[in-house]
């Protein structure tokens, strides 16, 4: 079994974004371009880039950067995935 470690940006565009992540222990591959479903959102997002590290049988997978109107929203957002076991980096 593997650890899949997913990676997403949340932000406003132009400033900085903040860097959420989850842990998953599964015999899945993730691959660039499949797609990924989580609790946390309602449409499923892209993969962009895996870095696999072979010793740690670890899996790092960046998925799509959110982006959101306003650093309310961001916050809001940040906190509802904390409610899906996403946490900052």
């Amino acid at each position: 079994m593997s650890k899949v470690i997913l990676n997403r940006m949340i932000g406003v565009e132009g400033t900085l974004y903040t860097h959420m992540t989850k842990t998953h222990d599964t015999d899945l591959v993730p691959v660039v371009g499949n797609d990924v479903d989580d609790l946390a959102w309602h449409h499923p997002v892209k993969i962009t880039g895996v870095v696999c590290n072979m010793t740690a049988s670890t899996y790092h997978v960046e998925l799509e950067d959110l982006v959101l109107e306003s650093s309310e929203k961001v916050d809001r957002h940040i906190e509802m995935m904390g409610h899906h076991d996403w946490a900052k980096a």
